[in-house]
């Protein structure tokens, strides 16, 4: 294992540390490396681009189905030659990924 010497360390930061490794019942050193683990550990990056493509997606198909309710008289289906509804979805979602 490897071992870190810190200097200077801020008196405040050292009182601080050694509370909290006194609530946590470790020593200063245990409480130093969960400390720095737990700001180092992995995260998990959001994939923007799946979760507006999902949005998008239910956004459109909420607006097909009030504006396909909108325009059917109750009791009478529309003919299946004729369409029904707002055919404009607004501009096209991004297909580029721009995860790297």
């Amino acid at each position: 294992m490897a071992t870190i010497t810190l200097k200077n360390i801020p008196p405040e930061l050292l009182r601080e540390l050694k509370n909290r490794a006194l609530a946590h019942h470790r020593s200063l050193n245990k409480e130093v490396i969960a400390t720095l683990q737990g700001v180092t550990a992995t995260t998990h990056r959001l994939d923007t681009q799946a979760i507006v493509r999902s949005h998008w997606s239910t956004a459109v198909e909420a607006n097909h189905r009030r504006n396909d309710n909108r325009n059917r008289e109750p009791g009478r289906l529309p003919p299946d030659d004729i369409s029904v509804g707002n055919t404009d979805n607004g501009p096209e979602p991004l297909e580029q990924d721009y995860a790297n």
